[in-house]
């Protein structure tokens, strides 16, 4: 059945990792299993964002989806949305955001680079601390039992943001 949609808005709780293990999370079941981008929006959400700031955060891979990158870039020009590019560098993948990076240079040239092993945590805090309104992730593919075992980047992000998350499909 095609129901022609282009994208799923939906609410979160954020209960954490811990409670994900056991029950599971409807909207990190939607976000596995979604082939369009997921707009969530956390309950509890942060009081005073900038409604007119992005953080698109990227990761060392390439970006192989040039849908989502048009996405993105259609997105904030047509919102008129100031956008900054965040990457957490880890110390195995210094130097190949740049490449990724340049994808958006129509769009931006603000970019933001941390040194961490907590990618989702330093993610969370500098969106909060930089006051944006939304993040974006890639979600990429992963198997079957990584799914179930292991929290991805984009999952525990969304597990514990206070900030919305717009989360595409690699």
């Amino acid at each position: 059945m095609n129901h022609d949609i282009d994208i799923i808005v939906m609410g979160t709780q954020g209960k954490g990792s811990i409670s994900n293990i056991f029950l599971g999370s409807v909207a990190k079941k939607v976000v596995d299993s979604s082939k369009i981008p997921v707009f969530a929006i956390p309950f509890p959400i942060k009081e005073k964002l900038d409604h007119t700031k992005v953080l698109l955060s990227l990761d060392e891979k390439e970006i192989k989806n040039e849908s989502a990158t048009d996405f993105v870039k259609n997105f904030t020009k047509s919102l008129q949305l100031s956008m900054e590019i965040f990457h957490v560098v880890t110390p195995e993948d210094k130097g190949v955001y740049k490449e990724t990076a340049k994808l958006y240079k129509d769009v931006t040239d603000k970019l933001s680079i941390v040194e961490s092993e907590d990618i989702p945590g330093s993610i969370k805090n500098y969106a909060e601390a930089s006051n944006c309104g939304l993040i974006i992730m890639t979600k990429r593919p992963h198997s079957f039992w990584s799914r179930l075992f292991v929290d991805t980047n984009t999952t525990a992000e969304l597990a514990t943001t206070k900030i919305p998350i717009l989360i595409l499909p690699e």
